[in-house]
């Protein structure tokens, strides 16, 4: 057992029993006041027994140490043997630690010094400079002799925070996750962003992205952790809220605009520690540890393992040849794992009780986010608008989807010719599938359609617009001004449909986006036209823009009455592929109005 200068008691024995100071500190304290004393002439037998009656000493031991002090010494005295010197400190850390290099470059110099006829000290044994350096130096400074300033750091000594409640502070972080997963047939090292509660050592939200995260994940991880979900099945369950307190390290990422302003519009403080101090975040760094240990360690291409080799190679490298797991699969394996941790892993730090039980057992009450609010909100924002279409929102070319975007319907209305108020309420009536008969009345019709139309999103895409007039117009405003309901219209129209809208003030002035559309260029045909039908595929260019020249003339509409054509032309003729005499044989089966003409 290590050697201390400090004894604690329990405070169940005699008070008497227990120094209150250090032999060594105590005979320094006990010295200088006596010294002061005799200086000013006060110093009697009576302060010599006072304090050699504290210390637990006889009254000519005092005497001994007054004796000493006299001479300037005011602890015992040092014994006589090899130091650690700072320049021999240096030796050292240039060695890595290595005390036997060390000892061969003393002995080296003091051979060449004696050749050269100057006087040098001896060299000290290899056994006294191994004792030296555990008496003079501390295991942290020697385990940074060989680990660096990352194995000292493991002997330093750390307060800890005391436990509050839940949601009274929050920590994020990155992991690395050193197993390789396949990716679109790449390997690829996963990342995981994730939150933890400090008080119940619960898992809020997590982000598992195939690269380095960045403002994405982040937002992805503490849109998770805001929200909160009843179902215990789910990884997360019921833990989650706002915190009041996120405590992070000094990453770009972390402290960007976007992610400040996502918790800064919650009034929620963001506390920045310093890089390099994990100690400052032991909560979320004990978790990256312990996911490591119990779940990474144990998939296949896990790159930390110990090797069986004699000589490993390169690191990073796997250390198996075990078939990598795709990047779904390590996806549900990690979130099984986060379930586990969640609902099944004990701690002692929670008296044997799981995170979720100790979440549950916690009264603080939990503010909830709006989930209608929520789920736009941590959402970078560039400044422009995006249209959610039945892919999702496209961004950066690729197409973002959310469970937000489902549930909006899409409904069609198409009128043929003029027509009146009443007869778009029949449609909309008719359109959005509403149960009974349609009222009699207008003013209990109308109350009707806004009814439903503010149950939940729609868009009413409303074709052959030109054909509507202005009281059918003034109606479809009538419904978008409404406060309740949630109608987004789309009109459709052919030629004129753009000058009768605009005739309509009260509605134009409210449309968002004008639309038109133009015949495709020959370029836009011949890149696109192959793509249309597989039956282009092959099509020659000069074909293809013979087609476009005689018959479709840029219009989509024309192509697809020309393929469908096209088709009949080649089953007829016994043909596989389109050429010169095939689009001959269509033009010769197309009507003057450009309709399809009867077989033959």
């Amino acid at each position: 057992m290590a050697k201390t200068d400090f004894v604690s008691g329990d405070g169940s024995g005699d008070a008497g029993d227990v120094p209150l100071a250090s032999g060594r500190l105590g005979r320094q304290q006990a010295v200088s006041r006596l010294l002061v004393l005799e200086g000013r002439g006060e110093l009697d037998a009576a302060h010599v027994r006072l304090v050699a009656s504290s210390a637990g000493v006889s009254v000519k031991t005092v005497r001994r140490w007054l004796e000493a002090g006299r001479e300037g010494r005011t602890g015992p005295v040092q014994r006589d043997r090899f130091r650690i010197t700072d320049e021999l400190h240096g030796r050292l850390v240039a060695w890595c630690g290595n005390a036997a290099g060390v000892y061969r470059d003393l002995v080296a110099e003091a051979e060449r010094a004696r050749a050269e006829g100057r006087q040098v000290p001896d060299v000290p044994s290899l056994a006294t400079l191994h004792r030296a350096i555990r008496l003079d130096l501390s295991p942290g400074q020697r385990a940074a002799l060989a680990g660096g300033e990352r194995a000292r750091r493991r002997h330093d000594v750390h307060l800890r925070r005391p436990r509050q409640w839940r949601n009274a502070c929050w920590e994020g972080d990155h992991k690395h996750v050193p197993v390789e997963v396949l990716l679109d047939g790449k390997l690829v090292f996963p990342w995981v962003t994730w939150f933890i509660d400090c008080a119940t050592g619960a898992v809020p939200g997590a982000a598992i992205t195939p690269h380095q995260p960045s403002r994405d994940a982040i937002l992805a991880a503490l849109r998770i952790a805001l929200s909160r979900d009843e179902d215990p099945t789910g990884p997360y369950g019921p833990i989650g809220g706002l915190p009041s307190l996120v405590r992070i390290d000094r990453g770009a990422d972390f402290l960007s605009a976007t992610v400040a302003d996502a918790l800064g519009h919650f009034a929620v403080p963001v506390q920045d520690l310093p890089a390099y101090r994990p100690d400052l975040k032991g909560s979320i760094e004990n978790l990256n540890r312990c996911a490591e240990r119990m779940r990474f360690a144990s998939l296949p291409r896990y790159t930390h393992a110990p090797s069986m080799r004699l000589r490993p190679g390169g690191r990073g490298k796997p250390v198996d040849e075990a078939a990598p797991l795709p990047f779904a699969e390590f996806v549900r394996l990690l979130l099984e794992w986060i379930t586990w941790w969640n609902t099944e892993h004990t701690s002692q730090a929670l008296d044997g009780r799981t995170p979720l039980e100790a979440w549950r057992a916690d009264p603080t009450p939990i503010e909830d986010v709006d989930r209608e609010l929520l789920h736009r909100y941590t959402l970078a924002d560039d400044g422009r608008s995006r249209t959610l279409t039945a892919s999702g929102v496209r961004f950066n070319n690729r197409y973002y989807v959310g469970e937000w975007m489902h549930g909006e319907e899409v409904r069609q209305i198409t009128f043929r010719d003029r027509t009146t108020a009443r007869a778009v309420r029949y449609e909309i009536f008719t359109a959005l599938g509403l149960q009974g008969d349609a009222p009699a009345h207008p003013s209990e019709f109308d109350r009707l359609l806004k009814d439903a139309l503010a149950t939940k999103p729609r868009t009413l895409v409303v074709d052959e617009a030109q054909w509507l007039n202005s009281e059918a117009f003034e109606y479809f405003r009538y419904l978008w001004d409404d406060y309740a309901t949630e109608l987004a219209l789309i009109f459709v129209g052919g030629p004129g449909c753009y000058r009768v809208l605009r005739r309509e003030p009260m509605l134009s002035s409210r449309v968002f986006i004008w639309q038109g559309f133009k015949p495709l260029t020959r370029a836009e045909v011949l890149e696109t036209i192959p793509l249309f039908h597989p039956v282009w595929e092959k099509a020659s260019s000069k074909d293809i823009g013979y087609a476009d020249e005689h018959a479709a003339h840029g219009n989509f509409r024309n192509w697809a009455w020309l393929t469908a054509q096209v088709l009949r032309g080649l089953k007829r003729l016994g043909r596989e592929q389109v050429d010169r005499d095939v689009i001959r044989w269509t033009f010769s089966h197309l009507g003057s109005n450009g309709s399809v003409g009867e077989e033959e």
